[in-house]
């Protein structure tokens, strides 16, 4: 459970001084923890994992997709979860679709939420629906075409991503129309949070989102991608059975007069922090950047073109999405010559978790996925990696504390 409380949502409308992270520190420790791999049997199986999605985290415990292809084109794919140290199906395409008729065929990335899992699944004749093992038993939650409680005309067309967390699911979807709206099972039914019928808040007058994305839930409040007219674009958070705003594109950055935030995007919910995406109009380009809202302070922890790469050659050419959990904030990030890797503000300066330089059970990265909003518990964080020999694995990288750190060289070579 997170341990930091909204205090109010009028502190993420008073925005205090701009903080950019120093990327000069001690390197912190980390134990990678090899959790699959490609010469991981699938359990019940007699095949090995092939290939993996991107891992979601909660405390120790991981959820994944996980696929293997043989050789003459047969798939077996299916999500999965490793529980206190125990490898265990979910469901695969040997599974019946709960309420439905046949196997399940395709899965989308699951979320975890302590033991549980939420996921997208689908069958034949267009079955697609959210189901999940809450409670002890496979059962779907939503599914396409759908109505929710309070929708009158359109019922929800495709089912996008999805999120559990204490207990609660929230995903976006859209309509036949291609309308987007995000919605919940807070109270146990299927309730609309925002969508193209909701009024954005603080427009007067007043006038409906023209579409919502991109969902992150915390302690029962709900943040989101909102756009509006007039070019209007924020992030909202929904409380309470209210709506504020969080930021949107007249955001200004402060300590940089001539500054703005020109977009933002893809918010991860962290009690009254909140970590996103977002485009600083810096008068020359609009590079990317990773920024975190907290105590009415906004901090640009990493921005593209002017942040240098910890442990590396020059500056971020790109940066990826953030998960942020008990103010710990993960992102991945990409430099020149295939630089690649995993960072972190831990300790309110810039570091490597993981790098194309990290030697993981003795081979080298090429490339890491890494689930936004979802991949960071704690001091935890867990990534998948396609290596140099094209062998893939999952991995579940822990802060070593003061009492117990290593050395570099130990802490790399522990599996």
């Amino acid at each position: 459970m997170k341990s930091f409380i909204l205090k109010t949502l009028s502190i993420f409308a008073v925005l205090g001084v701009l903080h950019l992270y120093p990327v000069t520190a001690e390197a912190l420790s980390w134990i990678f923890t090899r959790i699959v791999d490609t010469n991981t049997r699938i359990p019940g199986r007699t095949e090995n994992f092939t290939c993996f999605g991107q891992p979601s985290l909660t405390g120790k415990n991981i959820a994944f997709w996980g696929n293997h292809r043989s050789q003459d084109g047969r798939e077996l794919s299916g999500i999965y979860v490793h529980i206190n140290g125990t490898l265990k199906v979910v469901a695969d395409k040997n599974t019946p679709l709960p309420e439905g008729s046949g196997n399940f065929s395709n899965f989308s990335d699951p979320s975890l939420d302590g033991r549980h899992v939420a996921f997208v699944g689908s069958g034949s004749d267009s079955q697609t629906g959210i189901y999940t093992d809450a409670g002890g038993i496979l059962h779907m939650l939503a599914s396409k075409n759908i109505s929710a409680s309070d929708r009158s005309v359109n019922s929800v067309a495709h089912l996008g991503s999805v999120s559990i967390k204490n207990g609660i699911i929230v995903f976006h979807g859209t309509d036949s129309k291609n309308q987007g709206g995000i919605y919940s099972d807070i109270g146990k039914s299927l309730n609309i949070i925002a969508d193209t019928n909701t009024p954005v808040p603080g427009m007067s007058p007043s006038l409906n989102f023209t579409d919502v994305a991109e969902a992150s839930i915390d302690s029962g409040k709900i943040a989101f991608t909102g756009y509006g007219p007039d070019n209007r674009k924020g992030i909202y958070i929904h409380t309470g059975g209210d709506l504020h705003i969080i930021a949107d594109r007249n955001t200004p950055v402060p300590g940089r007069e001539t500054w703005n935030i020109s977009d933002l995007w893809d918010p991860s919910l962290d009690g009254e922090r909140i970590a996103f995406k977002a485009r600083i109009n810096d008068g020359i380009s609009r590079p990317e950047a990773v920024c975190t809202l907290d105590g009415g302070a906004i901090t640009v922890v990493a921005m593209q073109g002017y942040t240098a790469i910890p442990d590396g050659r020059g500056n971020f050419i790109l940066i990826g999405d953030p998960a942020m959990d008990s103010g710990v904030l993960a992102f991945r990030g990409f430099g020149d010559d295939r630089q690649q890797g995993i960072y972190t503000n831990l300790g309110g300066k810039l570091t490597t978790i993981v790098d194309t330089n990290t030697l993981l059970d003795g081979k080298h990265p090429r490339a890491f996925m890494f689930k936004k909003d979802e991949a960071v518990s704690g001091t935890s964080v867990a990534f998948s990696v396609l290596f140099e020999d094209n062998s893939q694995a999952v991995y579940r990288a822990d802060l070593v504390s003061d009492h117990d750190r290593l050395s570099k060289k130990e802490v790399l070579s522990l599996k």
